[in-house]
């Protein structure tokens, strides 16, 4: 649910800076018209502007096809039957890509704490063990010794007495059999439990470490990227104002700026949905901490 949240946040914001540059590309469109009407620019250089806007306006259709699909699921995680889109509202999450994660260790312990299935494992474990002690305490067999009395009409014994002692068959077998089924049981489920101890602590250790990776790269799209595409929006607008355009080397740079910004949001739909994988190998909700 979180995701598909996040996802159409992202579209949507993709979607504003698609707005923009389609925006942009017309602008420039009616730019180079007036250049052509007064010769400083040639009827190629207007076609080439006039593809690109296609172009612009096309990427644009498949966004609105993706915000769509994400709509779609949506609607069927929230069990809604309507073919209006959902308003989305927030903001992008953006405290986990400027904080610091716990230990792996300690995500990993608390991960161990928080499966029921685990604990099961360790109650099986108890029981197996309990159920050995058993087994073991059996080896040697326990001689019950029983009296009975009781007086009889009878003349010559009116009397009688009983004594009685019951011993285990066989005797002295050292019970070596219960004792060895109950042992490869408690192995089992030794076994069975530190698989599943081990199994869990890797998927933890993997997805903090796609986290650690995927936060990585964010941040250096905000160290290095996102200011040289401000500083090209900037550079733009005062092109355009000026009319100073190279339409070769402005149409490169907006595709490069805008490849960019589109790869910047990608990379924080995939560290949101590293983060939520983090959050389900663990099985509690995380606390980003502060740097």
């Amino acid at each position: 649910m979180r995701l598909a949240h996040t996802t159409l946040l992202l579209l949507k914001e993709q979607r504003r800076l698609y707005d923009q540059l389609l925006s942009l590309r017309r602008r420039l469109v009616e730019l180079v018209k007036t250049r052509v009407g007064h010769g400083s620019s040639t009827r190629i250089e207007l076609n080439q502007v006039q593809l690109s806007t296609l172009y612009a306006q096309r990427d644009l259709d498949e966004l609105s096809l993706r915000q769509t699909e994400s709509q779609s699921q949506l609607h069927s995680l929230l069990g809604i039957l309507s073919a209006t889109p959902l308003s989305v509202r927030g903001s992008i999450p953006t405290g986990l890509e400027l904080s610091t994660l716990a230990d792996p260790d300690a995500l990993a312990e608390q991960a161990l704490l928080a499966r029921p299935a685990l604990k099961a494992a360790q109650t099986r474990i108890v029981q197996r063990e309990q159920a050995v002690r058993v087994e073991k305490a059996k080896r040697w067999p326990w001689f019950e010794l029983s009296g009975r009395y009781r007086h009889t009409t009878s003349v010559n014994y009116p009397n009688e007495g009983l004594v009685g002692i019951e011993i285990p068959l066989p005797i002295l077998n050292l019970n070596s059999g219960p004792i060895q089924v109950t042992s490869a049981e408690l192995d089992l489920e030794l076994a069975l439990a530190q698989a599943a101890f081990q199994n869990l602590k890797q998927s933890v250790y993997a997805a903090y470490a796609e986290v650690s990776a995927r936060r990585s790269i964010v941040l250096r799209y905000h160290r290095d990227v996102l200011p040289v595409i401000a500083e090209h929006e900037q550079l733009m607008e005062l092109a355009l104002k000026d009319g100073q355009i190279d339409l070769v080397t402005l149409l490169s740079s907006e595709e490069s700026a805008l490849r960019g910004q589109r790869e910047f949001n990608e990379a924080r739909l995939a560290l949101r949905r590293a983060w939520l994988a983090l959050e389900a190998a663990v099985g509690t909700p995380l606390t980003e901490v502060p740097r």
